[in-house]
């Protein structure tokens, strides 16, 4: 299920649909940063050419994808609130430092057996 069908995304109007919009575009960047930090995506690191000169890009995928984690948790509350559900908070993202720091463990296992 994604998250426009968890959130209902077709049945909200006004400022809900915003706010279910905002959060769906901010798990869709969550999405493509988690493949950037587990390698599907090359894109965190570029060689550019200028003026003859080599130059090494390497962007902050983790930083990042925490920044977009504390602004999804700040949109579904505040979509929470605004359509006054008193529920349970959501658990709490996980981080993707934790997560990397998991999957270099499994690949280390696996390549020792």
């Amino acid at each position: 299920m994604t998250l426009a069908e968890d959130l209902n995304l077709e049945a909200l109007n006004g400022g809900a649909h915003a706010l279910a919009e905002e959060a769906c575009r901010i798990k869709a960047r969550l999405d493509k940063l988690e493949a950037i930090i587990t390698g599907g995506d090359d894109s965190w690191l570029n060689v550019q050419e200028r003026a003859g000169e080599l130059e090494v890009v390497v962007n902050r995928p983790l930083a990042e994808a925490r920044q977009q984690a504390l602004a999804l948790r700040a949109v579904l509350a505040e979509l929470r609130a605004f359509q006054g559900v008193k529920d349970a908070p959501p658990p709490a993202a996980a981080d993707p430092a934790d997560e990397l720091a998991a999957a270099r463990a499994a690949k280390r296992a696996a390549a020792s057996t």
